[in-house]
Protein backbone atom coordinates (compact mmCIF):
# COMPACT_ATOMS: atom_id res chain seq x y z
CA UNK A 1 0.00 0.00 0.00
CA UNK A 2 1.49 3.55 -0.61
CA UNK A 3 1.60 5.92 1.90
CA UNK A 4 -0.86 8.28 0.50
CA UNK A 5 -3.78 6.06 0.19
CA UNK A 6 -2.20 4.83 3.95
CA UNK A 7 -2.89 8.55 5.67
CA UNK A 8 -6.31 8.88 3.64
CA UNK A 9 -7.49 5.48 4.94
CA UNK A 10 -6.32 6.56 8.53
CA UNK A 11 -7.93 9.81 8.48
CA UNK A 12 -10.87 8.42 6.99
CA UNK A 13 -11.43 6.04 10.17
CA UNK A 14 -10.68 8.73 12.59
CA UNK A 15 -11.92 11.51 11.27
CA UNK A 16 -14.77 10.34 8.86
CA UNK A 17 -15.78 10.78 5.38
CA UNK A 18 -18.82 13.42 4.29
CA UNK A 19 -19.35 13.54 0.72
CA UNK A 20 -20.35 17.39 -0.46
CA UNK A 21 -23.00 18.33 -3.29
CA UNK A 22 -22.22 21.00 -4.88
CA UNK A 23 -25.80 22.18 -5.87
CA UNK A 24 -26.31 25.84 -6.78
CA UNK A 25 -29.81 24.81 -7.61
CA UNK A 26 -31.94 21.99 -8.41
CA UNK A 27 -31.81 20.53 -12.04
CA UNK A 28 -34.60 18.87 -12.49
CA UNK A 29 -36.22 18.61 -16.03
CA UNK A 30 -39.45 19.25 -16.58
CA UNK A 31 -41.54 16.53 -18.36
CA UNK A 32 -41.95 18.79 -21.39
CA UNK A 33 -38.12 19.16 -22.10
CA UNK A 34 -37.90 14.87 -21.57
CA UNK A 35 -40.44 14.33 -24.32
CA UNK A 36 -38.57 16.83 -26.68
CA UNK A 37 -35.31 15.22 -25.68
CA UNK A 38 -36.63 11.89 -26.73
CA UNK A 39 -37.95 13.65 -30.39
CA UNK A 40 -34.12 14.79 -31.20
CA UNK A 41 -33.05 11.54 -29.80
CA UNK A 42 -34.95 9.61 -32.08
CA UNK A 43 -34.22 12.10 -35.26
CA UNK A 44 -30.59 11.60 -34.55
CA UNK A 45 -31.45 7.77 -35.11
CA UNK A 46 -33.43 8.40 -38.12
CA UNK A 47 -30.21 10.73 -39.15
CA UNK A 48 -27.74 7.90 -38.68
CA UNK A 49 -29.84 5.60 -40.76
CA UNK A 50 -30.73 7.20 -43.76
CA UNK A 51 -27.88 10.29 -43.41
CA UNK A 52 -29.93 12.93 -45.55
CA UNK A 53 -29.46 16.49 -45.44
CA UNK A 54 -33.12 16.90 -44.50
CA UNK A 55 -32.71 14.59 -41.45
CA UNK A 56 -29.67 16.60 -40.30
CA UNK A 57 -31.46 19.69 -40.46
CA UNK A 58 -34.61 18.25 -38.57
CA UNK A 59 -32.19 17.21 -36.12
CA UNK A 60 -30.28 20.87 -35.99
CA UNK A 61 -33.57 22.15 -35.54
CA UNK A 62 -34.63 19.41 -32.37
CA UNK A 63 -31.34 20.25 -30.93
CA UNK A 64 -31.61 23.89 -31.13
CA UNK A 65 -35.36 24.07 -29.41
CA UNK A 66 -34.16 21.90 -26.62
CA UNK A 67 -30.95 24.62 -25.96
CA UNK A 68 -33.48 27.22 -25.82
CA UNK A 69 -35.81 25.39 -23.84
CA UNK A 70 -33.35 24.31 -21.02
CA UNK A 71 -31.27 27.94 -20.72
CA UNK A 72 -34.79 29.20 -20.33
CA UNK A 73 -35.47 26.73 -17.38
CA UNK A 74 -31.66 27.43 -16.35
CA UNK A 75 -32.34 30.99 -15.89
CA UNK A 76 -36.13 30.62 -14.22
CA UNK A 77 -34.25 28.06 -11.40
CA UNK A 78 -31.85 30.65 -11.26
CA UNK A 79 -33.98 33.30 -10.70
CA UNK A 80 -36.10 30.87 -8.09
CA UNK A 81 -32.40 30.15 -6.08
CA UNK A 82 -31.67 34.03 -6.29
CA UNK A 83 -35.05 34.93 -4.99
CA UNK A 84 -34.71 32.07 -2.05
CA UNK A 85 -31.00 33.41 -0.93
CA UNK A 86 -32.89 36.87 -0.92
CA UNK A 87 -35.70 36.33 1.12
CA UNK A 88 -33.03 34.17 3.50
CA UNK A 89 -30.82 37.36 4.10
CA UNK A 90 -33.61 39.59 5.09
CA UNK A 91 -35.30 37.26 6.92
CA UNK A 92 -32.13 36.41 8.92
CA UNK A 93 -31.42 39.81 9.22
CA UNK A 94 -34.94 40.57 10.64
CA UNK A 95 -34.76 38.01 13.17
CA UNK A 96 -31.02 39.12 14.25
CA UNK A 97 -32.68 41.93 14.66
CA UNK A 98 -35.24 40.48 16.99
CA UNK A 99 -32.54 38.48 19.09
CA UNK A 100 -30.34 41.84 19.29
CA UNK A 101 -32.97 43.82 20.24
CA UNK A 102 -34.72 41.33 23.21
CA UNK A 103 -31.82 41.56 25.61
CA UNK A 104 -31.00 44.74 25.54
CA UNK A 105 -34.73 45.00 26.24
CA UNK A 106 -34.36 43.06 29.13
CA UNK A 107 -31.82 45.40 30.35
CA UNK A 108 -33.49 48.20 30.25
CA UNK A 109 -36.40 46.84 31.60
CA UNK A 110 -33.87 45.39 34.83
CA UNK A 111 -32.15 49.14 35.09
CA UNK A 112 -35.95 50.32 35.59
CA UNK A 113 -36.77 48.05 38.60
CA UNK A 114 -33.66 48.64 40.32
CA UNK A 115 -34.14 52.25 40.30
Amino acid sequence: MKIKEAITKAAEESIGYKKWKNRKWLRMRKEEIQLTIEKKKASYRNYLQKETVEHYIEYKKHRAIIRKMTRSQRREDWDKYVKTLERDITGTQRRGFKIFKKPQLQEINEFKLTQ
